[in-house]
């Protein structure tokens, strides 16, 4: 299944509960076998402090 993840807020350097849990949820989807892709709407440029893991 095709699933995308949308967070509204901050997430480059921000290491806040709702960024941890868009990111375990992104992974522990991508474990199950789904296509997952995660839009941010952050003006700020940069990477996020937790890992989205890509396999």
């Amino acid at each position: 299944m095709n699933i995308m993840l949308t967070d509204f807020w901050n997430v480059v350097n921000s290491s806040g509960g709702a960024e941890k849990v868009l990111c375990r949820m992104a992974n522990e989807l991508v474990d199950r076998g789904h296509e997952v892709t995660v839009v941010c709407s952050d003006p700020k440029s940069g990477n996020p402090f937790f890992i989205y893991r890509i396999k």
